[in-house]
């Protein structure tokens, strides 16, 4: 019987190769048996295994370690508003300096894909 109830996961997480390397996760590592691949997991497979336990939403949250972010910037455009204005935000996102791909999944396909808007 299918569940009514939406499934969100609340502590979802889409590490990168960084994050995998640190080595407080070396006894995780031993017991799984797995090596740290050489390249970051691609959003689509996260995304797929989410998919494939009948996950809703997931609510992911930059994790920023004493040198350096842990979980990266897959997250979604928010304003703030009125504290901060579209513009205000807009400028800054320009000063990161990220990639076309990482731009526009920041602007509207990761909440496009969070919200089920296509």
């Amino acid at each position: 019987m299918e569940s009514t109830i939406p499934i969100v996961d609340v502590w979802m997480q889409h590490p990168s190769r960084q994050f995998r390397e640190l080595p407080m996760f070396e006894s995780l590592r031993r017991w799984t048996r797995h090596e740290t691949p050489y390249t970051d997991m691609p959003l689509e497979a996260t995304l797929s295994a989410m998919d494939e336990a009948g996950v809703q939403v997931g609510l992911l949250s930059a994790w920023w370690g004493p040198h350096a972010p842990l979980i990266g910037n897959k997250v979604l455009f928010g304003s703030n508003y009125p504290m901060l204005t579209r513009r205000e935000c807009l400028q800054d996102l320009a000063m990161l300096a990220l990639d076309e791909e990482t731009t526009r999944l920041f602007l509207a396909e990761n909440a496009a894909r969070v919200f089920a808007l296509r």
